[in-house]
């Protein structure tokens, strides 16, 4: 089984210019689940429009996160879900289909839920301690583990990974990993 490993974009902690960034992440051919929670659906769009041109003329997967509308409005390889919309809109998945769709996941529970809905795969966190969620401790690589086990689809980590602890997260059955502070920063 092939480890995938997947950007995810914070504009805010790039210490240069965040397209500029992206650009690169699309020549290396590496997906990106372009996140940013702090805009407003239009201003999402609008990034997104500019982030799926340089994607499209690399060839490289871009996933839209928690805007569904923007999905038929800008090229891109699927949708990731924050939990709670998919709980508001329990037929997402259907929806988006065939745009395999993703979403995030904090327990067992919410990752079976998720795959009953539909959902091509879960990303899990967070995994270790992060700056993202200062405060929160990490659930570790045993949860990793029985979530990998108990859900019959493929399984992302994120949190606090980095090169020191990727292959904690390789060992522990996960299908990839997600890393932000690690390309964002």
């Amino acid at each position: 089984m092939r480890f995938e490993i997947v950007a995810v974009s914070k504009r805010l902690l790039c210490p240069d210019e965040f397209l500029e960034r992206v650009e690169a992440l699309a020549e290396v051919k590496a997906a990106l689940i372009l996140r940013e929670k702090d805009l407003a659906p239009d201003a999402y769009e609008a990034l997104a429009r500019k982030v799926s041109e340089l994607y499209a003329k690399h060839g490289a997967p871009l996933i839209v996160h928690g805007f569904p509308d923007v999905v038929g409005r800008v090229r891109c390889a699927g949708f990731h879900a924050p939990f709670s919309l998919l709980k508001q809109r329990p037929g997402l998945c259907r929806e988006l289909h065939p745009l395999p769709v993703g979403v995030s996941v904090h327990s067992v529970k919410e990752a079976l839920f998720a795959a009953a809905s539909g959902a091509a795969r879960v990303v899990v966190g967070n995994i270790f301690e992060t700056a993202s969620k200062k405060g929160v401790a990490g659930r570790g690589v045993e949860f990793l583990a029985e979530v990998c086990w108990r859900v019959p689809i493929p399984v992302y980590a994120i949190g606090g990974i980095s090169e020191r602890n990727i292959f904690a997260v390789r060992d522990a059955g996960a299908a990839g990993a997600c890393m932000m502070s690690y390309f964002m920063s």
